[in-house]
């Protein structure tokens, strides 16, 4: 499959209810296709202080600077992942954001078991890993930018998915600790249409979850977890938690059960014991 198979132009604006034939009516109304920049969350926090209108997505053949959580670098090369990002604009208080990497990662995640038959989970908060070794297969990364106590104007969701990648093709770090989609299923995928349902499942529970908050995604995260009755270890700001993950909270911290008792975390990095 061609390392360009998106088939758009670099530089080119598309509408994407009508270039790419989206069923949306807000994500994608403007999609951005680069072929090389430093971060797709970058590129897209620059649009939204310029301006930009909520749904905007910037997707890019290869990011040079690609990260995940905690600045960690993210290996996006050309022509066979998905690096993109959406703008949203909520208007509400970070706290009531909160579990919106976790709402993301499971339609992510739904997405690509509806589909394209992949056998993906969500770790907790907003990894996507695949198969009984919890591979990485991809990733969410929300930043946003408000002044202390103001609601959030600018929220920009970026999303990183290893889609046609081989055996041996990522960088020695990586190696039997990544897979892509294609390694999964043993055939190329076209990116546009995984781009398509992916972005169409967004707007669908992004909506959801406006209208309802959370409430309706505790039973999905807990039906795709890898996390979930795993001995774990938490490590964050506020120190270190370990123990089985028993539950997620209705507002979705994690739930551990440990020597101590039953404790919710609400950041950190997870290092699965058993």
């Amino acid at each position: 499959m061609s390392a360009h198979d998106l088939g758009f132009a670099p530089g080119q604006v598309l509408d994407g209810r009508v270039d790419l034939r989206l069923a949306t009516t807000v994500v994608g109304g403007e999609v951005h296709y680069r072929e090389t920049v430093g971060s797709t969350n970058t590129v897209l926090r620059s649009m939204a202080d310029a301006g930009a209108p909520e749904g905007t997505v910037v997707i890019a053949e290869e990011q040079t600077a690609g990260r995940g959580r905690s600045g960690r670098p993210w290996d996006s090369p050309p022509g066979v992942g998905l690096w993109f990002s959406v703008l949203l604009r909520p208007g509400r208080p970070a706290s009531e954001l909160t579990p919106l990497s976790m709402v993301t990662a499971v339609s992510v995640v739904e997405t690509l078991r509806r589909d394209f038959g992949v056998g993906a989970f969500v770790k907790w908060p907003n990894d996507i890993l695949a198969g009984e070794a919890g591979l990485k297969l991809g990733g969410v990364l929300l930043e946003s930018a408000q002044a202390p106590g103001e609601p959030v104007e600018q929220l920009v969701v970026g999303t990183g998915l290893n889609v046609n990648q081989c055996e041996g093709e990522f960088p020695e770090e990586l190696s039997g600790v990544a897979t892509s989609v294609r390694m999964l299923l043993g055939k190329a995928v076209p990116r546009l249409e995984v781009l398509r349902s992916l972005l169409e499942g967004l707007e669908r529970d992004w909506g959801l979850f406006e209208r309802e908050g959370f409430r309706s995604f505790p039973g999905r995260w807990r039906a795709l977890s890898f996390t979930l009755g795993r001995t774990i270890e938490v490590a964050s700001y506020a120190g270190t938690v370990s123990g089985v993950v028993v539950d997620i909270s209705p507002e979705g911290a994690l739930v551990v059960e440990g020597t101590d008792g039953r404790a919710e975390v609400w950041h950190g990095d997870v290092k699965a014991l058993v």
